[in-house]
């Protein structure tokens, strides 16, 4: 055998290894792209909030009549509370909006009942949480409504929500600290003295009741855009107030607008 052909054999055996492998190892990731793909599919179905961005989205959109075919399985909730200057809520999948109303109460509607979430208020604080154990199928909905009277000024408001969204507006809290997970955050029409909004994805949208002047601001996402007073920023914004007044805005993935 010359040396030509000896290379020509080798070359070919090569050319077959190679093709062989890539064969395989393209498979290999359309399988393992496939599961993947399926396993992020059945995470969203899990989590599937149907969130709503419009201010119309105070009023519950499903039917009073539990029995309903088109809401099946939905139940709810309606009651007053005492009164409560500070709150704190644990939620896991939830669409959560607290606003002015006529006194203090709470209502709530939810599919399934490992959503429906457990309240009480003691010693002027209203805790609300939603522990759900194990994994939820299919479609989820746990939405509530949180009213407080007119000239209401409560002093912190905690909340941590893991998928859904969260709107507060129309009234005043001197601290607030939101946090989810994924979701957007809305703060409008109101007075703090300071006010921390975090998500992982989701957008953050701020506006004040007398404007931004008086607060500092720390302002960061790492994917999006940055508007403070309708002037855009990349990524980030801060600046320095006398003053105790601040607000903070962090964001991974979404825009955030401070006004």
């Amino acid at each position: 055998m010359n040396k030509k052909t000896y290379l020509i054999i080798i070359w070919t055996i090569t050319l077959f290894v190679i093709i062989f492998s890539s064969y395989h190892y393209v498979k290999q990731f359309k399988n393992e792209y496939g599961d993947f793909r399926t396993q992020i599919k059945e995470f969203f179905s899990d989590y599937d909030d149907e969130d709503d961005e419009d201010d119309e989205d105070d009023d519950f959109e499903w039917n009073e009549d539990s029995s309903s075919d088109s809401i099946k399985g939905q139940k709810n909730i309606n009651t007053s509370l005492d009164e409560f200057s500070k709150i704190k809520l644990e939620g896991n999948i939830m669409e959560l909006t607290i606003k002015e109303g006529s006194d203090y109460h709470l209502e709530c509607a939810f599919n399934k009942e490992k959503l429906k979430p457990a309240f009480e208020v003691s010693n002027g604080l209203l805790k609300i949480n939603q522990n759900v154990k194990g994994r939820l199928h299919g479609n989820n909905h746990c939405k509530l409504i949180l009213t407080l009277p007119a000239q209401t000024k409560l002093s912190s408001t905690d909340i941590n929500v893991n998928v859904g969204s969260i709107m507060l507006k129309n009234f005043d809290c001197e601290n607030i600290d939101v946090e989810i997970n994924v979701g957007g955050i809305s703060v409008k029409n109101m007075d703090f003295k300071t006010l921390d909004t975090e998500t992982n994805v989701g957008e953050i949208l701020i506006k004040t009741r007398n404007g931004i002047s008086e607060y500092s601001l720390d302002v960061n996402t790492d994917v999006g855009e940055v508007s403070i007073d309708d002037n855009s920023y990349k990524h980030s914004y801060k600046r320095s107030v006398p003053g105790s007044k601040e607000i903070n805005a962090t964001t991974n993935v979404g825009t955030i607008s401070v006004e």
